[in-house]
C-alpha cells in the first residue's frame, strides 16, 4: 500500500504541472493571435487590434475605428518520452485549439480596448499507453507489491490560463504614446490517471487505482506601454506586464487512498514579462520588425518542480512585404531559450528550447475585414536527464483569423 500511495502522489504532482504544456517561457504562453504567429515580432507593431497585448500604446498610430478581432490558434503536438531499454511512449496526436478576441476603441488622442487571451496553458496531453511518469512508478509498485503484471496504465491532463485583459492608450504627442491597464487570470487545470495491476495477468486480481481531480486558481496583474514613433519609418515598442499571483485549490472527484488533500493548496505563478521591438520600413513596402521577450521568472513564486528555475527568454526578426493594398505576406523566425535544468523538465509536456519559423500574410477581402493567416512549424532540442530519458516534441500551428473595423 505504501508504493501504491506512492505512485499516487507522484502522478498527481506530474499531472498539476501539465498547466506549462505550450509555453514560450517556463509557463508563459505567448502565442495570443494569428498575427504574431505569423511573424513573432508585434512588440512594435501598429497595425492590427492583437497589438493591445504586445504593444498597447502603439494602437495611437491606428486610425480612429473600433476594432473587432477572432482569432484561433490550432496546434497538433507530439510529445515523446524515450526510456533505455524499454522503447517510446508518445502523447496522442491532440489538436490543441486556442481562441483568442480582441477589441479596441480609438479616436483621436486616446483609446480603449479589451482582449480575451490564453496566455498560459491552453492544451491537452493524453497518453493511453502512459509515459515515463507512469511507467517508472508502475515498476517500483511490482517490486514492493504482491501485484507482478500492469495491465494498463495512463494519463490525461489539460489547462487553460483565461487571461481578461482591460486597458487604455494615449497619445502624448505624435511621437510618443503611452497605455496602462489590468489583466484577470483564471486558471483551470484538469487531470485523471488510473494504473491497473494484477498477479501474473489473472483477470481475478486486477485492481485499478485511479485519481480524477479539478484545480483553479485566480489573480490579478498590471501592465504598461511605451510606444516611439521616432520617424515616419521608424517604430519602437516597449511593454512590462506584472507578475499574477496564482495559488491553487483542488476539487477532488476520485481519490482512491486520499493522497491529494496533501497537496490541495500549490502556488505556481504567472510570471511578468518585459518586451520590447523594433519596427523599420526599409521601402514603403517593405518592413523588418525584431522583438525580444524576458520572462521574469526569478521574480515569481513556484513550489515543486519549477522551484529556483527561471531565466527563459525568445528573441524574432520578421520580414513583411505589402504586395497590393488587399494583399500582404510575412515570414519569421523565433529563438526560444528556457531556463530549465533536464532533471526539472516535466515528462507529460517537457519544456525545451526550440527554434520556430513561420509564413503567412493578411487578405483584406473587403474594406471591413482582414483575414489574417500563418502556418509555423517548431523545432525542439531534445534532451536527457540523468537517469537517460530523452525528453522530445514536435509541433505545427495552422491558424487563422478575421479583424472588422467599423
Amino acid at each position: 500500500m505504501t508504493s501504491v500511495y506512492s505512485f499516487l502522489t507522484s502522478l498527481i504532482a506530474a499531472s498539476l504541472m501539465a498547466q506549462s504544456a505550450l509555453a514560450d517561457g517556463i509557463v508563459n504562453k505567448q502565442s495570443l493571435s494569428v498575427d504574431y504567429t505569423r511573424s513573432f515580432t508585434r512588440h512594435a507593431a501598429t497595425d492590427y487590434v492583437d497589438i493591445v497585448v504586445y504593444n498597447p500604446a502603439g494602437v495611437m498610430k491606428m486610425r480612429n475605428e473600433s476594432y473587432i478581432k477572432l482569432d484561433f490558434i490550432t496546434l497538433c503536438k507530439d510529445y515523446t518520452n524515450n526510456i533505455p531499454g524499454i522503447g517510446e511512449y508518445h502523447q496522442d496526436d491532440t489538436l490543441s485549439v486556442i481562441p483568442s478576441f480582441f477589441a479596441l476603441y480609438k479616436q483621436n488622442n486616446w483609446a480603449a480596448f479589451f482582449a480575451f487571451t490564453i496566455p498560459g496553458g491552453g492544451g491537452i496531453v493524453d497518453y493511453t499507453q502512459g509515459n515515463a511518469t507512469t511507467l517508472q512508478i508502475a515498476i517500483h509498485v511490482l517490486a514492493s507489491s504482491p501485484f507482478t503484471t500492469v495491465e494498463d496504465m495512463n494519463l490525461k491532463a489539460k489547462s487553460y490560463y483565461t487571461g481578461y485583459t482591460l486597458g487604455a492608450s494615449y497619445a502624448i504627442n505624435d511621437i510618443w504614446s503611452i497605455s496602462a491597464g489590468l489583466r484577470y487570470i483564471n486558471a483551470i487545470v484538469e487531470a485523471q490517471s488510473t494504473l491497473t495491476v494484477s498477479v501474473n495477468g489473472q483477470a481475478a486480481t486486477s485492481h485499478s487505482f485511479g485519481v480524477d481531480f479539478e484545480q483553479g486558481a485566480q489573480g490579478m496583474g498590471g501592465f504598461i506601454g511605451v510606444n516611439s514613433a521616432l520617424t515616419d519609418e521608424l517604430n519602437i515598442g516597449f511593454i512590462y506586464q506584472s507578475n499574477t499571483k496564482l495559488v491553487f485549490d483542488t476539487d477532488i472527484n476520485r481519490d482512491d487512498i486520499g493522497v491529494v488533500n496533501r497537496i490541495a493548496k500549490g502556488r505556481e505563478d504567472l510570471p511578468g514579462l518585459l518586451g520590447a521591438g523594433l519596427a523599420y520600413k526599409i521601402q514603403p513596402n517593405i518592413t523588418a520588425a525584431i522583438s525580444f521577450t524576458w520572462y521574469l521568472e526569478k521574480e515569481a513564486t513556484w513550489e515543486g518542480r519549477l522551484s529556483g528555475q527561471g531565466g527563459s527568454y525568445d528573441a524574432a526578426v520578421s520580414l513583411e512585404y505589402i504586395i497590393n493594398p488587399r494583399w500582404k505576406v510575412s515570414s519569421g523566425y523565433k529563438a526560444t531559450r528556457l531556463g530549465i535544468d533536464a532533471d526539472r523538465v516535466m515528462p507529460e509536456a517537457p519544456e525545451l528550447d526550440a527554434d520556430t519559423i513561420t509564413i503567412g500574410g493578411v487578405w483584406a477581402f473587403t474594406e471591413s475585414f482582414d483575414l489574417s493567416f500563418s502556418v509555423a512549424n517548431v523545432f525542439y532540442d531534445s534532451v536527457t536527464d540523468t537517469q537517460g530519458i530523452i525528453y522530445d516534441k514536435t509541433l505545427w500551428g495552422v491558424n487563422a483569423g478575421v479583424q472588422w473595423k467599423f
